[in-house]
């Protein structure tokens, strides 16, 4: 077509299908950091806190293998007769252990929202959520699962109904204590018949290898 003066009409057609271009390149721009910057920062968060999760189980587990000993010198001490030795464990509760793992997952910018240490697997499994939430406002969550090396179970006299009868008077008596994979032996002394550990403990449970496991 001509315009009066002779010539042709400018042909928009090119300046057209540029702009259209490019009102769809940021159009995908836009749907792609829409879309791939939240998933990128959940996949970070996720990361996180399982890194949280795997450092309060394992960190749980090392504390308890360092106040075992403790925990249970403690018992035997509150243990006045032969009966009252099934009872040496009883302190170690599915909590024990909890305040490190807590520690633990703070440190690496998460709260502990589960815990449970089981003393028959000797597991210990710890559940953490991030503490900082996403653009989306959901907090990431992970649990970890670490293995303590040694089964703690129900504890049980090997002989349920006296202590070993000593061949003399003044020779001590004898108990032995079974506990999963613990075994503790003790020396009954004194008229009183009071049980005294003969076990050593520190020598035992420092050769623990606590790990993770899942």
């Amino acid at each position: 077509m001509r315009t009066a003066a002779g010539g042709r009409r400018p042909d928009d057609s090119g300046q057209l299908t540029i702009g259209l271009v490019t009102v769809v390149m940021v159009g995908l721009l836009f749907l792609a950091v829409s879309y791939f910057l939240p998933l990128g920062e959940a996949t970070d968060q996720k990361a996180s806190s399982r890194a949280a999760a795997d450092a309060a189980a394992l960190a749980a587990a090392e504390q308890i293998q360092n106040d075992l000993a403790s925990a249970v010198l403690d018992a035997v001490d509150q243990a006045r007769t032969v009966e009252d030795l099934p009872g040496v464990l009883d302190s170690l509760t599915g909590g024990f252990g909890r305040e490190q793992a807590g520690e633990y997952a703070d440190r690496n910018g998460a709260d502990l929202v589960g815990y449970q240490y089981t003393r028959a697997s000797g597991r210990i499994w710890a559940q953490v959520r991030h503490r900082q939430p996403a653009s989306t406002g959901d907090r990431a969550q992970s649990s970890a699962t670490a293995e303590l090396g040694i089964r703690l179970g129900v504890c049980r006299l090997a002989e349920p109904d006296e202590p070993d009868q000593p061949d003399e008077p003044d020779e001590p008596g004898t108990a032995e204590v079974l506990c999963g994979d613990l075994e503790l032996q003790f020396e009954i002394t004194g008229d009183d018949g009071k049980p005294s550990l003969k076990t050593d403990l520190d020598d035992l449970f420092d050769d623990l290898e606590p790990r993770l496991i899942s």
